[in-house]
């Protein structure tokens, strides 16, 4: 089999590219699976809030911003939303 130098330069060329789209691709992916656990670990974190304080009369609604919320801050970012829900 005999192969020209431009066939295997561009297929060369397109395993580069490749390589280069999957790196470029994966790095923003991985954020937004991590992301996507910190929302659920927040979900987590209202619901066990909720349970525990709820006979007190406190509660946080459980939204995809409240989620977000207390999946990047965690407890203190629970405790932002009670102020901010009680003072506004």
């Amino acid at each position: 089999m005999v192969f020209d130098m431009g066939s295997v330069f561009m297929y060369l060329l397109g395993l580069f590219l490749l390589y280069l789209c999957c790196r470029l691709f994966i790095k923003p992916i991985k954020w937004l699976l991590l992301l996507f656990l910190h929302c659920l670990l927040g979900i987590g974190g209202i619901l066990l809030f909720n349970l525990v304080v709820g006979s007190a009369g406190w509660h946080v609604a459980v939204n995809p911003l409240t989620a977000i919320t207390s999946g990047v801050l965690g407890i203190p970012g629970i405790v932002m939303m009670l102020f901010m829900q009680s003072f506004l």
